[in-house]
């Protein structure tokens, strides 16, 4: 391997459910005009880091693979592309598509709460057949059982955490990758590279089409991690 090889993560640009304050969870919300900007802006401030990416992963959903696609037009290369359910945002069951005002009106301000944040409590699922329930959608046909209907915080770990099978051997070998997906997905796939081994994800929610460059030693640990700011200009956050 290597001296050191790059992992880059981006959350997607805003999306229509960012701009009107309602939980998109799995459901396939665009970007807003802002979020394509911001996608564009992502991958003018890759392309200036100079990085030879060799792999990109992005969710199965519109935004991540919106964003995708303007970051690598900005990047002007075509590494190899794979799109995967397990990058997918946590799925928030019968939540989708409210506020979460309306889930305080209609479960109780506590209770909503705990839906959201509570590592081992998940929402009530989303109703069976239909447009919240990934086995109605064809893109999905493949997974079968493993398919939520709403996940807590616990369960979205589990789901996102074997993507690592499919990251390590790349990085392993010295190729770049860069990760294109969603705040919680992105935050639970990054706990073994903040040395959570409990509960709990990476404090900090991620910015939109900000990018966040890790530099992976030949153990795959990070010896510096630096993040975009909004006006495009990479800060130190460790190492």
């Amino acid at each position: 391997m290597t001296a050191h090889v790059d992992l880059v993560i981006v959350r997607h640009g805003e999306s229509v459910a960012n701009a009107a304050g309602t939980i998109a969870g799995w459901r396939d919300v665009p970007l807003t005009a802002r979020g394509a900007e911001q996608a564009v802006a992502a991958g003018r401030m890759l392309r200036r880091l100079g990085i030879p990416f060799s792999a990109v992963f992005t969710s199965m959903l519109e935004r991540a693979t919106a964003t995708a696609d303007r970051v690598l037009g900005e990047l002007g290369n075509a590494p190899e592309r794979s799109a995967h359910w397990r990058l997918n945002e946590r799925h928030y069951g019968a939540l989708q598509g409210g506020t979460r005002a309306d889930a305080d009106v209609t479960y109780g301000r506590d209770v909503s709460r705990g839906f959201r944040r509570d590592w081992n409590s998940a929402p009530p699922p989303a109703e069976a057949g239909s447009a919240d329930d990934p086995r109605s959608d064809p893109r999905y046909a493949r997974v079968g059982d493993e398919l939520p209907r709403t996940e807590s915080l616990a369960d979205m770990t589990a789901r996102v955490a074997p993507m690592w099978h499919e990251l390590r051997p790349l990085l392993a070998a010295g190729r770049a990758v860069l990760l294109v997906a969603h705040n919680l997905s992105l935050r639970a796939l990054l706990r073994p590279l903040e040395g959570i081994a409990g509960e709990g994800l990476p404090e900090g929610n991620l910015g939109n089409a900000l990018p966040r460059r890790y530099r992976l030693d030949a153990a795959l640990r990070p010896v510096a991690v630096d993040e975009a700011t909004a006006d495009g200009v990479f800060t130190r956050l460790r190492g």
